[in-house]
């Protein structure tokens, strides 16, 4: 760590560690406070041990389909992940790709060289690597280029609060609100943030467009990107704020009657 604040030395973590250790290690979030080390279940989100989670861990690892991710006849217990495909509230178009990318049913090289209707299955647009699902979405330098464009180009930060305006209410009189939207890379962990603050008649008190610590999931992100809000809008109002977010873990954090051991309660 940095010895004058609470951030880690990344660059002698990189001198020490491979590459791929070291970006976990810097995913792992430091607690801005002293607090003790304590003990927490990583399959529940709380932290919190639970019966029911350990019975869901026990029959993935049982289940066929630890062994074939790639199968839609899943367990009852496996059906989570194509529930949050298709229940998702985004375009049908992005559920089925989704759904595509989740069962390796793509129109990739790979596919087609199976049905021998390719002659290779080198990808043709980097030329680093076979063209399955995960490279054409994940590994393909193109892909990964368009992924950071989108953390760093205003005008994706314009789109996001263009999708916020048209969801946005207003609070009540002598109150601010304020809204929250970021992107996250996974493997990186790096993340970036839109934040926009507004009084009971729509004008904007605040607009922030900024790079997140890196960040071990998308709900610490949002959680970060809250926490940049608050403290800057606190420093422009005297009045009550509302935060306003579309992430239900967050929520639940936020309302918990107690503290949790979960990574977002550091």
């Amino acid at each position: 760590m940095l010895p004058d604040r609470k951030e880690w030395n990344e660059k002698l973590i990189r001198q020490l560690f491979y590459p791929f250790d070291a970006d976990e290690i810097c995913k792992l979030n430091i607690p801005s406070s002293d607090v003790d080390d304590q003990i927490a279940w990583h399959y529940e989100k709380s932290g919190v041990f639970s019966v029911r989670s350990a019975y869901k861990l026990a029959a993935a690892a049982l289940s066929p389909m630890a062994q074939n991710p790639s199968s839609s006849s899943s367990e009852p217990n496996d059906r989570s992940i194509w529930d949050l495909i298709w229940k998702s509230k985004v375009p049908g178009k992005v559920r089925i790709f989704s759904w595509r990318v989740a069962t390796n049913t793509l129109a990739t090289k790979e596919n087609k060289w199976k049905r021998t209707l390719e002659l290779d299955n080198t990808c043709c647009i980097c030329g680093n690597g076979t063209e399955n699902e995960h490279h054409a979405v994940i590994r393909c330098t193109k892909s990964r280029a368009l992924r950071r464009e989108t953390l760093t180009d205003g005008s994706y930060g314009e789109r996001l609060v263009a999708m916020a305006v048209d969801k946005w209410s207003p609070p009540e009189l002598g109150m601010t609100k304020i809204n929250t939207d970021t992107a996250f890379l996974a493997e990186t962990g790096e993340s970036a943030a839109r934040i926009v603050g507004r009084d009971h008649q729509g004008l904007v008190l605040l607009s922030i467009c900024r790079n997140l610590p890196r960040c071990q999931n998308a709900e610490e992100a949002e959680a970060r990107a809250a926490l940049v809000g608050l403290k800057a809008m606190a420093a422009h109002s005297n009045g009550q704020i509302v935060l306003e977010l579309d992430n239900q873990v967050i929520a639940n954090e936020l309302n918990a009657p107690t503290l949790t051991r979960s990574l977002l309660s550091k």
